[in-house]
């Protein structure tokens, strides 16, 4: 799973959430005056006090999309960026002609009406949106993200992960962002029964985001980070049974200074809340001391259960958008661990993926899923290399299940660089 900084929710340190235009052109005087509307209630309803005053200021599209840009560029590299478009295309969740930064900017600029800025302490507003139901809202929501922010510091967290761990990147997010929509349902929804919100109001502020013919990898991990991020921080697997629980403030707290280590544990919240079910990603070690001096290692990470789950559902069975999906499979359900390695000799690349599996049984099941999918993988590795590639898998050794998928290069050539790679375990 790719992490974009500005594509995949576990690289944002931005909250991005569509807001429906209003008739009147937005101050920051207006926002000003909401945000100190609300200010107490969210320090009430979190649980905390603001330390300093958070700033707004209005943007427009274009200055937004100007400063996404820039700060996507200051957090990865421009090869970073390609390596993470060349995993998504090998592994078949997105095509291999789409152009995935253009189209996560292009989508951007259609839906985005507001963002948080750690770095900033502020909260942006893009200026053609007024309506001042649903910015009380997306201020409680955003204002929230602010208060974690100066309590325990997004940035810090995020920052280190998004270059080490994809997965557990995902996982802080969705603890970012459950705070932000626990708060925000708790807020918004006693207005309503009150008769002090609009239904439409609340209807506005869920978003009006379209990802209508987008891949599911775009928009599912999104989603994740919003409703299965909520529900974690209530202890519950359900998003709908629990989106008006209010986790205590010291769950909240207890997830920032010490995060969910896996989509794994947000997925199934009895893994990192349960003493005696609390369940630790394997440490798997990838040494590629061995390897030929013309291949270079282009990225090192971790898929996670989210990610596996994408890439080994079947392509008959990947879903459109829809506001409550599949998060997980069962092939993916069982995860242990993972580490992957994207290498890369001129226009070649290989990706090499080891896991752990919690028994044999679900070993067996993640990778009969994948061999369903093999011949998608196949094609489009193909594709990718212009006529030469494919994918395959295999038993290393004890516990370790691996698989490969390249592009450019033949099978042979593979195994003699696969056949220099030293994997393992570490466990305490």
């Amino acid at each position: 799973m790719a992490t974009l900084t500005l594509a995949a929710p576990c690289a944002l340190a931005l909250s991005l959430l569509a807001l429906p235009a209003g008739d009147d052109l937005l101050t920051v005087e207006k926002l000003e005056e909401i945000r100190d509307e609300v200010l107490a209630d969210v320090e009430e309803l979190r649980g905390g006090s603001f330390e300093r005053t958070v700033d707004v200021k209005v943007t427009t599209k274009a200055g937004f999309i100007e400063y996404a840009k820039k700060r996507t560029e200051s957090m990865q590299s421009a090869e970073q960026r390609s390596a993470e478009s060349d995993i998504a295309k090998l592994t078949g969740v997105i095509p291999v002609d789409m152009d995935l930064e253009a189209t996560m900017f292009d989508f951007l600029e259609g839906q985005v009406g507001g963002f948080y800025e750690p770095s900033e302490e502020t909260f942006y507003v893009v200026d053609s949106f007024s309506e001042p139901g649903v910015l009380r809202v997306i201020l409680v929501h955003e204002l929230t993200h602010a208060l974690d922010d100066q309590l325990f510091g997004i940035d810090e967290t995020l920052g280190p992960l998004l270059h080490t761990n994809s997965d557990a990147a995902y996982a802080f997010h969705a603890v970012v962002e459950g705070s932000g929509t626990s708060v925000m349902n708790q807020w918004m929804v006693p207005k309503v029964m009150a008769g002090e919100l609009s239904m439409a109001d609340m209807q506005k502020a869920a978003g009006s985001t379209d990802f209508s013919g987008m891949p599911e990898y775009i928009w599912l991990p999104l989603l994740h980070s919003y409703l299965r991020g909520a529900a974690f921080l209530a202890r519950s697997d359900n998003p709908m049974t629990s989106a008006m629980a209010k986790p205590p403030g010291e769950d909240i707290d207890a997830a920032f200074q010490n995060p969910p280590r896996s989509t794994e544990q947000i997925l199934h919240p009895e893994k990192f809340w349960g003493d005696e079910t609390s369940d630790e990603p394997d440490d798997i070690r990838l040494d590629v001391s061995g390897l030929d001096s013309s291949w270079s290692v282009l990225k090192e990470d971790t898929f996670g259960e989210l990610g596996l789950s994408l890439i080994s559902r079947a392509v008959a069975e990947r879903q459109e958008f829809t506001a409550l999906p599949e998060f997980t499979s069962d092939a993916a359900a069982g995860w242990g661990g993972d580490r992957y390695l994207l290498l890369g000799n001129g226009d070649a690349r290989i990706l090499h993926v080891a896991t752990t599996w919690d028994s044999e049984a679900d070993a067996e099941e993640f990778f009969e899923a994948l061999d369903g999918v093999k011949e998608h993988l196949a094609t489009g590795a193909k594709k990718f290399g212009k006529g030469s590639g494919g994918a395959n898998w295999s038993l290393i050794k004890q516990d370790l299940r691996c698989y490969t998928i390249w592009a450019g290069v033949d099978e042979e050539a593979v195994n003699r660089v696969i056949d220099t790679l030293s994997v393992r375990v570490v466990r305490d």
